[in-house]
This record gives C-alpha cells, sequence and structure tokens, in this order.
C-alpha cells in the first residue's frame, strides 16, 4: 500500500499513510514521493516498506516506524509510530559500525565530488561543442555567401570583357572608315579619343575588379583555415568529453567495488561482535564459578583455622598431663608438623 525510495538526497516514501507507515509525523496518503524530513542529512544504509510498517538501517542504529501491531517495530509496545524511531534493544549491536563506516563514508563522498566535477566538465564541453557547431554552420553560411559573390564577379568580369572586345572591334571598324573617309578624320578623332578614354575607364574598372577578387579569394582561404580549426578543436573536445566519460565509468565502477567491500566488513563486524558477545557470557558463567569456588575455600579455610586452634589447646593439654616429657614433647612437634601441612 505504500513505496519507499533511497536517494542521495535523502528517503522518500508515499502511498497510503495509515497508522503514520511514510513517517511523515501524520496519518495522510501521499499521491508523490516525499522526503522523510527526520532522516534527512543521516547516512542511511538500507530501508524497506513492510505492510504497515517501515523500517531504515543507519550506522548508528536501526529505525522502524508505523503499525505497531503485534509489537512489529520492536519497541516494547504495541503502540503505532508517526515517525521514525530507534530501536534500542539492538543499539549495542551498532556500537562499533560508525568507526567501520566513516572511512567508507569519506571515500564515498570523495567519489561524489569527482563524479560531479566530471558531470560539470562534461556538461562545459558539450555546451562548448555545440557553440563550436554553431560557428561552424555560420562560417559555412558565410562561405556560401563569398563564393556566391565570387560567381557574381567573375560573370560581370567576363561581361566587361565581351563588352571591349566588343568595343575593340568597333574600334578597328573606326580606323578602317578613318583610312577610307579621310574627310571625316577629325569627327572620327575626336570619337577615338572617347572610346580611348571609355577603354582607359574600362580597364581600370577591370583592375578594381581583379583585385578586389584577389582580397575575396584570401578572405576564403582565411574562413577555410578558420573552419578547419574550429573543426580540429571540436574533435579534440570531442576527445576529451570520451575520455572523462570513460573516467567517470570507472569511478562509478570503484563505487561500486566500495560498497561492496564496505557491506562485508559490516558482516564480518556484527559476526565478530556476536562472537565477543558470546565470549562475554562465557567469560561471566566462568567468573560466577570462580566466586562460588572462591566462597567454598574461604569456608574450608575458616574451618582449617578453628581446627588448628582446637588441636593445638588439645595438645597442648595432653602434652601437661602426660607422664613423659620428651614423649609430650614429641607428640606436640608432630602436632606443629601436621598443622603446617
Amino acid at each position: 500500500d505504500h513505496s519507499m525510495a533511497l536517494t542521495k538526497e535523502g528517503v522518500y516514501s508515499w502511498g497510503k499513510g495509515d497508522n503514520g507507515r511514510l513517517g511523515h509525523g501524520d496519518t495522510e496518503d501521499q499521491l508523490s514521493p516525499k522526503r522523510i524530513d527526520a532522516l534527512h542529512g543521516k547516512l542511511v544504509l538500507a530501508i524497506s516498506a513492510g505492510q504497515g510498517h517501515s523500517m531504515a538501517l543507519m550506522t548508528n542504529g536501526l529505525y522502524t516506524w508505523g503499525s505497531g501491531a503485534e509489537g512489529c517495530l520492536g519497541h516494547g509496545d504495541t503502540a503505532d509510530q508517526l515517525s521514525p524511531k530507534v530501536v534500542s534493544f539492538l543499539l549495542p549491536c551498532f556500537v562499533a559500525l560508525p568507526v567501520a563506516l566513516q572511512d567508507v563514508h569519506r571515500q564515498l563522498s570523495i567519489l561524489r565530488t569527482e563524479k560531479d566535477k566530471a558531470e560539470a566538465v562534461t556538461l562545459g564541453l558539450q555546451r562548448e561543442s555545440q557553440a563550436l557547431q554553431r560557428d561552424l554552420k555560420t562560417m559555412q553560411q558565410q562561405k556560401e555567401d563569398l563564393h556566391e559573390k565570387d560567381l557574381k564577379s567573375e560573370l560581370e568580369i567576363q561581361r566587361l570583357r565581351e563588352e571591349n572586345k566588343r568595343l575593340q572591334i568597333s574600334l578597328g571598324e573606326k580606323e578602317g572608315q578613318l583610312t577610307t573617309a579621310r574627310k571625316d578624320a577629325s569627327a572620327l578623332q575626336g570619337s577615338l579619343h572617347a572610346l580611348q578614354q571609355e577603354k582607359v575607364e574600362l580597364q581600370e574598372k577591370d583592375q578594381k575588379s581583379q583585385v578586389e577578387i584577389l582580397s575575396l579569394r584570401q578572405e576564403s582561404n582565411e574562413l577555410r583555415d578558420s573552419l578547419n580549426e574550429k573543426e580540429a578543436q571540436l574533435a579534440k573536445a570531442e576527445k576529451d568529453a570520451s575520455i572523462l566519460q570513460g573516467s567517470l565509468k570507472v569511478l562509478e565502477q570503484e563505487k561500486a567495488e566500495l560498497l561492496k567491500k564496505s557491506q562485508e566488513e559490516i558482516h564480518g563486524l556484527q559476526s565478530r561482535l556476536k562472537e565477543l558477545l558470546e565470549m562475554e557470557q562465557k567469560a561471566q558463567a566462568q567468573f560466577a564459578r570462580l566466586t562460588q569456588d572462591l566462597s567454598e575455600a574461604q569456608d574450608l579455610t575458616s574451618f582449617l583455622i578453628k581446627a588448628k586452634t582446637f588441636a593445638s589447646s588439645a595438645f597442648k593439654r595432653i602434652y601437661e598431663k602426660t607422664e613423659c616429657p620428651l614423649h609430650g614433647h614429641r607428640l606436640l612437634d608432630s602436632l606443629e608438623k601436621l598443622l603446617k601441612g
């Protein structure tokens, strides 16, 4: 009836909110994912969504919330929990986990930072590649415009040359008429002078067109060189982006290996903790037996002291009543050796 998701921004839950199973401090339903504020900013290792309750495994303990029917939350009662609450009974099992996971968390943070840097560089290269592509299109358009302009200039020059040829033909005809009609020499000379001036103007115009064509060709060559340079930069940027993507894949593989290694270390620490608890129980049992043996030994020592005092008093009385002092002295020495033994 409800769902959960673990992301780098936190834990999200949505769906049916009965008994507080979503962990938002109420029983309202959520139609879209909502972050659980009680777990924000904490290192969550794993999550689980049950039928009417939820759990989150963290470095400092196991948290449960939702329906407490039949004591499934582990808090020692059957009350519902609207927000995540740590299972206090399991806290001793998590004492060593923060120390073991501190280095892993630091390595994961470094990997996330390197990944973010690589993504930023990749994004910058993509933007630069897009800008270069736009510049390339603009330069291609400019190149096409220049080519079209060059074609128009060549057509104009060709037209001027054809006109010059026609003028030369006309000039020849005029010169022929001059030789055949001396009488009209003055008029023809005036016309010839005008034609020569027009020819000079046409030649100057042709020279200017040649200069303009050379300038346009030079500009076209420069644009072509710039285009080649931009294409080389684009190829280099694509190559750098490919290298960065390869580095990003390597970082992701290292991240997965570190996560797997940390999980194995956690499992080993839990097994070692279980063994230490069993050893502690055995040591307490041995300590209880030693305490009992010590008490029995103290009772026995007290009894021997009393027996030694009683025997010493008895043998002294026997020694005082015996008829043979030597025999009583030997008897007392034997008693003292026996008591010392």
